[in-house]
């Protein structure tokens, strides 16, 4: 019976010593007000509350819509799998010279800026490599929930000169913002499996 109490009481600690942990940084509850998780049908109603543009995508998998984040007009993309809810990512547009690097560079550090104050120290910077890709520099905050143990990623990324995107205007992206559910996507994977 001892034991039994002693044991129930180190539970007890470990858990209100993981919930301080998850109330200094928040964890990432969706991206752009929609929740992980989310079906395609939810999205669609949550953007088209906010009058978000829809923009017609190739990729079934995916909802893609002209919105706002971090105070920028972006082009936001809502990636599924199933019909679950597991990446977002944000382009920035802007329409200006893309040789003007300083400016790029400026928009990049004041979103890495709102996210740090937001959610405290990053754990990466510098250039990396994502799916085998070197891309320019990169920023990356990496949570787990305290309770559930999820694991979930933010990237800020700065593309390199050789490797710019296109949104469907033609425009030209330099940076993207990515927030994942990374432990959703690995159990709606291994479901499928």
């Amino acid at each position: 019976m001892k034991h039994f109490h002693a044991m129930f009481m180190f539970l007890v600690i470990c858990l209100l010593l993981g919930t301080s942990v998850i109330s200094a940084a928040p964890i990432p509850e969706g991206f752009a007000g929609v929740p992980w998780g989310s079906s395609q049908a939810q999205i669609t109603q949550i953007m088209g509350e906010r009058n978000w543009i829809k923009l017609t995508t190739s990729n079934p998998n995916e909802e893609v819509f002209k919105g706002s984040f971090d105070g920028k007009s972006c082009e936001l993309h809502f990636v599924m799998l199933g019909n679950s809810f597991v990446e977002g990512y944000a382009f920035p547009l802007v329409r200006l010279p893309m040789k003007n690097i300083n400016f790029i560079k400026q928009e990049y550090e004041s979103t890495v800026k709102h996210l740090t104050e937001k959610y405290g120290q990053p754990q990466q910077t510098g250039i990396v490599d994502i799916y085998k890709i070197t891309y320019g520099p990169t920023t990356i905050w990496e949570f787990v929930d305290g309770v559930t143990f999820d694991k979930y990623t933010i990237r800020v990324i700065q593309m390199k000169e050789a490797i710019w995107f296109r949104d469907v205007d033609g425009e030209q992206l330099y940076f993207t913002v990515v927030y994942e559910a990374v432990s959703l996507r690995e159990r709606l994977k291994n479901k499928d499996l």
